[in-house]
């Protein structure tokens, strides 16, 4: 029974179990960029400094989500150098516009509204996944 309701939708939960381990990694590494060294707590955590972390782990995310994506989830079959940029200069788009999207509704929640951090990461992860989700699926990895 499960492995027909895996059957039926493979691509989806593909998607959400390599979307989950790619969040994890995602908050690990904010988490850790994000503490000071010396003291453990949390470095200027407003502004450019939440941004530049969220960014900076969303570029190293976006790489290992490009990899697990185009292997596991939507199994691309396009070969060859040429297709491979073609496919990681359509990903990388939309995961940047994906990653200015959690900066700013990190940035609204968390400096205007004072809402936790992590909070609004949780928050801004829902929006960013569905739209890398759509994004993935019919604009990088169509069939063609």
């Amino acid at each position: 029974m499960l492995k027909k309701i895996y059957i039926k939708n493979r691509e989806a939960i593909d998607y959400l179990f390599w979307g989950v381990l790619t969040t994890v990694l995602n908050y690990i590494l904010f988490f850790i960029l994000s503490k000071s060294p010396i003291t453990g707590e949390q470095i200027n955590n407003s502004g450019f400094w939440l941004n530049f972390y969220n960014t900076l782990v969303g570029i190293i995310c976006t790489l290992f989500a490009f990899v697990t994506n185009r292997k596991f989830v939507f199994h691309s079959q396009n070969t060859g150098v040429k297709n491979y940029l073609k496919e990681l200069g359509i990903f990388i788009p939309g995961r940047f516009g994906s990653i200015i999207m959690e900066d700013v509704i990190m940035s609204i929640g968390h400096v205007y509204l004072g809402i936790s951090t992590l909070i609004m990461k949780l928050i801004g992860e829902v929006f960013v996944i569905v739209f890398n989700y759509v994004w993935s699926k019919f604009a990088v990895f169509r069939k063609r």
